[in-house]
């Protein structure tokens, strides 16, 4: 987007060129595969192991500590069903919305700015919403053993049931 709106393509191309032609290139994609990667899986296994954590400790009553890698070996039993939650949700994300957002700028020119920047925040009003909605999802899956859309629905029925104490929260 940088490139197209403000002409700075010549510059863009050159730095390209630079890094593809550097002796570290290979690693760079290695690195970028890597924080992809991380990005993808550590966010469901942590959120299931840091839930169960709070379910054991709930379940026993504060009476057994549970350790720190036992919660880690329980996200990985949560995992594929937050992972699919998680995929399932991401187009509501704000980073999401932010790509979405430029990418249109990118295509469209900024002679579009003002359509596009009012639909994408209308955009962002209802993904805010929907987030809102879907905050408890992943506590039906890891709690009630639900599956993903269950729990999504769950989740929206008791946002909507308790909606001023999900406003505090959220």
């Amino acid at each position: 987007t940088y490139v197209i709106i403000f002409g700075q393509k010549d510059a863009f191309l050159e730095f390209l060129l630079n890094v593809v032609h550097q002796d570290y290139f290979g690693e760079i994609l290695i690195f970028l595969g890597c924080i992809f990667a991380l990005y993808l899986f550590i966010h469901p296994l942590t959120e299931g192991g840091i839930i169960e954590m709070i379910h054991s400790y709930r379940k026993t009553e504060g009476k057994k500590a549970h350790r720190t890698f036992q919660g880690i070996f329980d996200g990985f039993r949560h995992f594929l069903p937050l992972f699919e939650a998680h995929n399932v949700i991401s187009i509501f994300r704000p980073l999401t919305i932010i790509t979405s957002y430029i990418l249109l700028l990118r295509l469209f020119g900024k002679e579009y700015l003002g359509p596009i920047s009012y639909v994408m925040l209308g955009y962002l009003i209802f993904a805010f919403f929907v987030n809102m909605c879907f905050a408890y999802a992943k506590f039906f899956i890891i709690f009630e053993q639900m599956p993903v859309i269950a729990a999504l629905s769950a989740s929206t029925n008791m946002a909507m049931r308790h909606i001023n104490v999900t406003l505090r929260l959220y």
